[in-house]
């Protein structure tokens, strides 16, 4: 069995231990807030989560991994990771609970080809998963100079209004 069709027959157990694996790097007392996953308003994190991950299974589910919403939904929890502070691989590396659970089932396979074809699978998502996350750091620190520039540009506006009335007032 490859890793298409591991996701097929197990989507429905796989999505909740998934999203109960991304949550696991809060801590105990926010997690079980977070957790709640039918609250879009009081609790945004966990809702969004868990829909983006529900969206990754059904594009793998359906073997359309070139897809827009596929791109969109790992960018939307990688964005939500990337702000936790982890470390780099440990944020990007999203798709690890799948693969895990899909190698303790694949021990018992005898077709090595079809796992060997699933890494190569899993490679590629990874890859998504990192290309996301440079383009969403990339951001954050386009974001970060766009705020410093606007904050000492303005001060920088002022030091320069403030000798340009200097020098004209002693040139008078």
């Amino acid at each position: 069995m490859n890793f298409v069709e591991f996701v097929r027959e197990n989507k429905a157990s796989l999505l909740q231990g998934w999203f109960e694996w991304i949550l696991s790097n809060y801590p105990e007392p926010s997690r079980k807030y977070i957790l709640n996953k039918d609250a879009p308003f009081t609790n945004p994190i966990g809702y969004n989560v868990y829909n983006c991950l529900l969206k990754i299974l059904e594009t793998i589910h359906e073997a359309n991994f070139s897809s827009l919403e596929f791109e969109r939904a790992i960018e939307g929890i990688l964005k939500i990771r990337t702000l936790e502070g982890l470390d780099p691989w440990t944020s990007v590396n999203i798709f690890e609970y799948l693969w895990k659970r899909y190698c303790e089932q694949s021990i018992n396979c005898s077709d090595i080809n079809d796992v060997i074809q699933s890494f190569d699978f899993y490679e590629k998502l990874v890859a998504v998963s990192l290309k996301k996350y440079v383009e969403i750091k990339e951001r954050i620190a386009e974001i970060q100079k766009n705020e410093i520039r606007n904050r000492y540009g303005k001060i920088l506006d002022r030091l320069n209004e403030k000798y340009s009335l200097l020098k004209d007032e002693t040139n008078e």
